[in-house]
């Protein structure tokens, strides 16, 4: 996988070119799923998902996202939602609420607090 601030691409075993996919702004936390099928990947603006064989890609939350991480069978995603507040143009952290998703980023539940 290689990534620029626009779009990802992804590489197999030799290095040949599988696929490009556009993603919604520079990321700041990625992670690919055991079974290679998507990719989570977090914003300033939110969680993404992609599906890498559709190339299907829709936001499942807004906010600062971060942790993701997929189950060992990549059934499930868990991820946190952090909030800030900016004062002129400082940014000060506020809280994090980590939440869990099926594989296609249905059925989000909040885990904690």
């Amino acid at each position: 996988l290689v990534a620029s601030p626009t779009e990802l691409i992804l590489l197999g075993s030799k290095g040949e070119r599988m696929g490009t996919f556009n993603i919604a702004g520079p990321f700041n936390n990625m992670q690919l799923s055991s079974d290679g099928k998507r990719l989570a990947y977090s914003t300033s603006d939110g969680v993404w998902l992609t599906n890498l064989e559709t190339k299907e890609m829709r936001q499942i939350a807004k906010g600062y996202g971060s942790y993701l991480h997929w189950s060992p069978d990549s059934a499930s995603l868990i991820f946190a939602v952090d909030k800030y507040e900016t004062v002129g143009q400082i940014m000060t952290w506020q809280n994090q609420t980590i939440f869990m998703s099926d594989a296609d980023g249905k059925n989000i539940k909040q885990v904690y607090p």
